[in-house]
């Protein structure tokens, strides 16, 4: 009906004997169906989008509910980890369970690799920007001098990498004073982040989004998890 209202042209039947009454009668049916069918059309559209609405919420829901059930499975290897006591195989297992963090959020991670004698943890995309990864499970916190290791490195490529620095038993609060001097290229993460991320109290992009919106305003790279949930 809806494509019959929108016939226009009716030439084709002035050419059949009585033509033009004809064509005047077919004009005046269209005209007459056009305005009975006024509403259908949007009815039909609006229809059509709440169909793929749904669509869109079912599609949205089923993929949380993968995401979920996958940071159970790396939250269960995380907790085993926390028990272990070799800190070679920690570090190991970190990355391992970082690069699968990224995958699930389709930050499109690479494992650890050398570049020029370099060895660099990992890396990933997010909002378009290019990150390097280092990952440390070291007993005591991070000093300056690791952070400034790892600057140079991000600072060796394009202007704009960026570089996130996880460390799970954090980073000392003179060597982050030292470090807050030079201009940094990179923020921080530690121990009670990746958990936040892993018990779902936070998602991980919008982790990442407020600790380099806050490093990018004031400075501050290492906005601490207490201060995001607030």
């Amino acid at each position: 009906m809806l494509e019959v209202s929108s016939v226009n042209d009716f030439s084709h039947l002035t050419k059949l004997e009585n033509g033009q009454e004809k064509a005047k009668k077919a004009k005046d049916a269209v005209a007459a169906l056009k305005q009975q069918t006024k509403g259908l059309g949007e009815l039909i559209k609006n229809r059509e989008d709440v169909i793929q609405k749904r669509q869109e919420y079912k599609s949205n829901q089923e993929k949380l509910d993968d995401v979920r059930e996958k940071l159970a499975v790396i939250r269960k290897e995380y907790l085993e980890l926390l028990m272990s006591t070799g800190p070679q195989k920690r570090g190991f297992q970190l990355e391992k369970i970082l690069k699968n963090l990224f995958e699930i959020h389709d930050l499109d991670p690479r494992g650890s690799f050398k570049v020029t004698g370099e060895q660099i943890d990992g890396a990933f995309t997010f909002d378009n920007i290019d990150y390097l990864l280092e990952a440390k499970w070291e007993k005591k916190p991070i000093g300056s001098s690791d952070l400034y290791a790892f600057q140079g490195k991000v600072s060796r490529r394009l202007d704009n990498t960026l570089g996130l620095y996880v460390s799970i038993n954090g980073y000392s609060q003179d060597g982050l004073e030292a470090f807050m001097n030079s201009r940094p290229n990179l923020f921080l993460v530690d121990g009670a982040d990746l958990a936040a991320v892993l018990e779902n109290r936070i998602d991980l992009k919008n982790l990442l989004t407020r600790k380099r919106k806050e490093a990018s305003q004031t400075g501050n790279i290492y906005l601490k998890i207490n201060e995001i949930l607030k």
